[in-house]
């Protein structure tokens, strides 16, 4: 329960930074994250029907906005809040696997969710901690 409430605290110290609640950095993290996974597999229709299942309210999130959500958490992983981090990405992995469960229940799409939000958190973090450079989804290779 403490890393809950540890990382419910790094998430909301980051959002009131760029004007986001902890819950809209969140969701639009997962939007994201979604999006590029449906894309990624040549299914960009299904995204909907996913936020469907998840009740995700705010559908629309850019890239730009997609890459500030992730260089938030990555500037708290620089600035020493890792196991808050980690704890983050690896609740986000979790549930990952529940979208993936949906696409191939639903659509018998084989999405890598889970993946690319792996590989998100680690390009991020390295990014900021190797090169002070900022992470940018355009930029990820899978």
């Amino acid at each position: 329960m403490h890393a809950t409430q540890s990382a419910r605290k790094l998430l909301m110290g980051l959002a009131d930074k760029k004007a986001h609640t902890a819950d809209e950095l969140t969701e639009k993290i997962i939007v994201g994250v979604i999006n590029l996974a449906t894309k990624n597999a040549g299914k960009e229709e299904i995204a909907n029907d996913l936020f469907d299942a998840i009740n995700i309210r705010n559908r629309d999130v850019s890239t730009e906005m997609f890459d500030e959500c992730v260089n938030l958490l990555a500037e708290a992983f620089k600035a020493g809040n890792r196991n808050d981090y980690q704890f983050f990405w690896n609740m986000l992995k979790e549930g990952m696997y529940c979208i993936e469960a949906e696409a191939e229940e639903k659509f018998g799409v084989k999405l890598e969710a889970s993946t690319i939000a792996y590989h998100i958190s680690n390009a991020a973090k390295e990014a900021v901690g190797a090169t002070g450079l900022k992470y940018a989804s355009d930029q990820l290779v899978f």
